[in-house]
């Protein structure tokens, strides 16, 4: 519980990182992509990530991202901070992605 209080903002600041640091032009031209987090539990919440002319995070659910990630809090902070490859949590049924499933590839390789 109270260890992830401490870590979600960790992998907030690590996506914030990714959207803003790793967003140049090229990236943004290439992509105009909408990554939307819906973070389920205690520590959840809902956040997207905009490649596109406006490149950041945002707290909140997006009008139409092109792909919706939904997983568990700590799911979600294992994956952030790399002790958790995402293809397990498919696997196990622990995160589910709706929408465009291209969009998957060009996040990883901006990741």
């Amino acid at each position: 519980g109270a260890m992830y209080g401490i870590a979600l903002p960790k992998a907030r600041t690590r996506l914030e990182k990714i959207s803003i640091i790793n967003c140049r032009i090229e990236y943004v031209k290439k992509y105009n992509r909408v990554y939307q987090f819906i973070i389920l539990g205690d520590n959840g919440g809902d956040w997207h990530i905009c490649l596109n002319e406006e490149p950041g995070v945002v707290q909140g659910k997006h009008s139409s991202p092109d792909i919706t990630f939904t997983l568990g809090d700590e799911s979600f902070v294992d994956v952030m901070t790399g002790k958790l490859n995402p293809q397990k949590l498919l696997k196990e049924n622990k995160l589910e992605i709706t929408g465009n499933i291209t969009a998957v590839m060009d996040l990883s390789n901006v990741l």
